[in-house]
């Protein structure tokens, strides 16, 4: 279409130029000679024909030129258009993306200023040498990590019923010479969570507070102790983190009913350590690993650890358990890979379905007495997997298996202590070595122990139906003088007591120890 006005175009401009150059020649044509010339007039034509030409040519080029020109601009301009459109829509997403995060901003600051009625900043911990001290009612929020770069303690100290203190994700510094990083004291109601506390002598501390007072998801590193419970009741702290310490967590004086849920100690010297006259606490799926002296220490009265695990307190004579106190529960929980598995000091405590795993030293080290030790298992520990070194103790449903001394072992010092329903399996020596006096054991099971299923060395110890086969020793040493009768099984011999006063004997001790199991269980 364009290339059609085109050729209309040269075709007016030619026909404009032939009727300019007749008009412009005119005379001349008129005052020719044309008889000496004949054909001159003709030459003026063709030559003024061919200017035109020339010219149209030149108009032709200029015009495929302008033409290609227009081609490369609506190119040009098409590009552009879709530049435009690219430009356009990135900048759409943009702004769509700039709405989302303003939004965003909208619904935090809406939260921050619902759920914060005091901000706590940098500069209000640093002007001044004096503490922060809290002393109104409210929620108070930590808006940036701050470090104490005074001589000051605590560097925040609640004085104030009713206070939360979140820390929102940030750190509290020690910096110089703070003996407390948050104290609480003689209040209640109190909630501290969501951050760090470090480099402080003592991370956390409640003190002489009735509480309720919770502490949670705090992490804590670098100081002497990390929280510590002095002469106070009603704290539970949950989902805490304590590290290099000398005491992870710490419970002193008379506090009780302290609880502590979902808790790590690791690389401190001790991992939980209570003491003083503190009482009835409770320790629920709490973790200590990596621990110097001891994972757990508990030289307190009727306390209770549920599912709790302690590994690899290697330095010597170091328990991953050391329950001193007396009136103390332990249920499902683990020792593994510590120099020492269970130290059983105190009296009356149960054990009840706990494991001793790969200690270097005994699994189970029974200093205490009157205790009850029931499905309880140790396994390839580098001694004995149960010693008993006290009196009055009962052992029942228990497994020693694979342990490098005696699977049980009563010391010289254990008298009137029952085994009974237990399982001693392939230990490097005794499956059941009794030295002490004045013992029962009763339906134990010996297997294929490198030395005898049973020894007795002791005097007035009472053995019978007990089952042994397939240790290379023998299955009872010559001392246990009593009557044995084969099972239906070639080669598994079964003792049997020889007269009914013994017999009436164990079975007194036997229900004596069963009544205090089930005074336990209810």
């Amino acid at each position: 279409m364009r290339f059609n006005n085109i050729l209309k175009l040269l075709s007016i401009f030619v026909s404009l130029n032939l009727s300019f150059y007749t008009f412009a020649h005119s005379d001349d044509l008129v005052n020719a000679d044309y008889s000496s010339e004949p054909v001159t007039r003709s030459g003026l034509l063709i030559s003024g024909i061919s200017d035109v030409t020339q010219q149209v040519k030149k108009v032709d080029t200029r015009l495929k030129k302008i033409d290609n020109d227009l081609d490369d601009i609506e190119d040009d301009v098409k590009d552009l258009s879709d530049t435009t459109d690219d430009v356009e829509q990135k900048a759409c997403d943009i702004e769509s993306k700039i709405d989302d995060l303003i939004e965003t901003a909208e619904i935090i600051q809406e939260k921050v200023c619902v759920s914060c009625d005091f901000i706590i900043t940098s500069a209000d911990i640093s002007e001044g040498e004096d503490t922060f001290l809290i002393t109104e009612p409210g929620v108070y929020c930590l808006a940036e990590n701050v470090t104490n770069p005074n001589p000051r303690s605590p560097i925040i100290d609640i004085t104030v019923d009713c206070v939360t203190l979140d820390l929102h994700d940030h750190a509290i510094e020690g910096g110089s010479g703070a003996d407390q990083g948050i104290l609480v004291s003689g209040v209640g109601n109190v909630t501290i969570k969501n951050g760090i506390v470090k480099g402080a002598v003592t991370g956390i501390k409640v003190l002489n507070s009735d509480g309720p007072v919770m502490i949670t998801n705090i992490k804590i590193t670098d100081g002497i102790d990390g929280i510590v419970i002095d002469d106070s009741s009603n704290v539970l702290v949950q989902s805490c983190n304590v590290s290099n310490h000398q005491k992870g967590f710490d419970v002193i004086g008379a506090s009780s009913q302290c609880i502590f849920r979902d808790c790590q100690a690791k690389e401190n010297e001790f991992g939980f350590f209570i003491s003083g006259t503190s009482t009835a606490c409770t320790f629920d799926n709490c973790v200590a690993v990596d621990n110097d002296e001891v994972g757990f220490r508990v030289a307190a009265e009727h306390c209770t650890l549920n599912n709790c695990f302690a590994a690899e307190s290697d330095d010597e004579f170091s328990p991953g358990f050391d329950i001193v106190g007396n009136g103390c529960t332990l249920n499902n929980c683990v020792a593994m890979q510590n120099f020492l598995g269970f130290a059983a000091v105190g009296e009356q405590c149960c054990f009840f379905n706990c494991k001793a795993i790969g200690n270097t030293s005994p699994g189970f080290c029974i200093i205490g007495s009157n205790n009850v030790f029931q499905f309880c298992s140790a396994q390839g520990n580098g001694c004995k997997g149960f010693i008993i070194d006290q009196d009055n103790n009962a052992i029942r449903n228990c497994q020693a298996v694979n342990n490098a001394k005696d699977g049980f072992q009563i010391d010289d010092a254990g008298e009137h202590n029952v085994i009974r329903d237990c399982v001693a399996n392939n230990n490097v020596q005794d499956g059941f070595d009794v030295v002490g006096d004045d013992n029962a054991l009763r339906g134990n099971t010996a297997i294929g122990n490198s030395d005898f299923g049973f020894r007795n060395t002791g005097t007035d110890n009472k053995f019978f139906n007990n089952t042994a086969h397939d240790n290379e020793d023998g299955n009872y040493s010559a001392n246990i003088e009593l009557t044995l009768k084969s099972t239906d099984i070639t080669g598994h011999w079964v003792n049997v007591d020889c007269n009914e006063t013994e017999q009436g004997k164990f079975e007194s001790k036997i229900c004596q120890i069963a009544s205090l199991v089930d005074e336990i269980d209810g």
